[in-house]
């Protein structure tokens, strides 16, 4: 859905009937308000890497991602930009593209459907080798 609060809605074109089921969209929004899952004591010291509290979450993805399907010959080595308006250290700036602020990525796709088979997300420092 575009907005989260959609998943709410009783109109018949939007209606999502799972979500109403276990809560409200008030206590929804007042639990995803305050909650955070993330151990800063199990970082080490000397980390670099500005994705650490996401990184699990995105090896995880990937690693589906490549189990799931087995992609053709057609690979194609791409980099994307998906659209991000807010604070955050490694946004890109791009003034020829439709969406001109972004997080670069870095994907592994299949040429024929599109699929993307593995991905890395820019940050700007140092190089991040791809597990194969």
């Amino acid at each position: 859905m575009p907005t989260m609060r959609m998943y709410w809605q009783t109109n018949q074109m939007w209606h999502c009937r799972f979500f109403n089921l276990f809560m409200s969209s008030a206590r929804f929004q007042h639990i995803s308000k305050f909650f955070h899952m993330y151990n800063k004591k199990g970082v080490p010291v000397n980390n670099s890497d500005r994705l650490i509290k996401v990184r699990p979450l995105m090896d995880y993805f990937s690693e589906k991602f490549a189990s799931v399907y087995i992609p053709k010959k057609e690979l194609s080595l791409d980099e994307g930009t998906m659209a991000w308006r807010g604070r955050l250290s490694f946004k890109v700036y791009n003034p020829n593209k439709p969406d001109k602020y972004g997080v670069k990525l870095y994907m592994l796709a299949e040429g024929t459907s599109g699929y993307i088979y593995k991905f890395d997300v820019y940050c700007g420092i140092g190089k991040r080798q791809w597990k194969p």
